[in-house]
């Protein structure tokens, strides 16, 4: 059986040299590193408020209004040069249906950019536990993105709400000139009127 002796086991001047340099090394991230790290978390928090979720939905319904309003305008000065009287239920109707058109869009752009803020917070999330993991972080989509998508959706909605309405109204002065036709040879059949 062993004699009782001391099961201490001393610390090798290596060992010592290891440790100091681990030492340092946790210095310097908690220095440089973890300030990064904590003001990238307060980002993200800062990602998941109502103030930045209508901030998103505010800069997404921008350009819904401006290309729809030129599409009032293509629409109106269209009808007018086309002889549609613009205090007609013709001309209303069409103007209000773009409105509706507007309506949805907006709405649409609007949802579409709170879900993409959503979609940016959760990103931001999964960098943080990437990064407790040490592993690897992502981008996360900024501001910009999400604007320029929804300014590129705005446009092809107003573009297809736009050729809509150009496309019933071509269809209604087939009609009205069909039947003019159909008239005018009735009348030229039958011996005038």
């Amino acid at each position: 059986m062993g004699g009782g002796g001391d099961n201490k086991i001393e610390e090798t001047p290596e060992q010592r040299a290891q440790a100091d340099v681990a030492m340092m090394q946790w210095k310097d991230y908690l220095n440089k590193y973890r300030p990064f790290e904590d003001a990238f978390m307060e980002d993200v928090d800062r990602m998941n408020t109502g103030q930045q979720y209508n901030q998103v939905a505010g800069l997404a319904a921008v350009p819904v209004e401006s290309q729809f309003s030129t599409a009032v305008r293509d629409t109106s000065r269209a009808m007018v040069s086309g002889g549609l009287n613009p205090t007609s239920s013709a001309f209303k109707s069409n103007l209000s249906k773009l409105d509706r058109a507007k309506s949805t869009t907006k709405a649409d752009n609007m949802n579409q950019a709170q879900v993409g803020q959503q979609n940016r917070y959760v990103s931001g999330i999964s960098n943080i536990v990437r990064m407790g993991q040490g592993q690897e972080t992502e981008a996360v989509q900024g501001y910009g993105d999400l604007a320029t998508n929804s300014a590129r959706k705005a446009g092809n909605d107003a573009n297809i709400a736009l050729n809509n309405r150009r496309d019933n109204q071509q269809l209604a002065g087939a009609v009205v000139g069909a039947g003019t036709r159909y008239g005018l040879n009735y009348i030229d059949n039958n011996g005038g009127a």
